[in-house]
């Protein structure tokens, strides 16, 4: 179920971004005026449904035998607990 809510996440993601491809011609001709808004509005709820839609973990890579967790991870150089790593 979760696979084809992604799938079609994914084409409407691509359906979007079609319209707005057409908004640009918006500048030729006043009838895609429309187009303008679904392209802008559209998209800018598709990326907050696409981030809803992510993984709040991601998958082990081969061999680490864990699951890490986005606050888990810590940028090389950082210093942790008052020492770098």
């Amino acid at each position: 179920m979760a696979q084809l809510r992604t799938l079609a996440l994914a084409w409407a993601g691509l359906a979007i971004a079609a319209i707005g491809v057409l908004s640009t011609f918006a500048l030729l001709t006043p009838a895609l005026d429309a187009t303008l808004p679904v392209g802008r509005f559209g998209g800018l709820l598709w990326l907050i449904a696409a981030s809803i839609a992510l993984p709040r973990t991601r998958r082990p890579s081969p061999g680490s035998g864990q699951c890490v967790h986005w606050r888990d991870r810590v940028a090389p150089g950082a210093i942790v607990d008052g020492s770098s790593t």
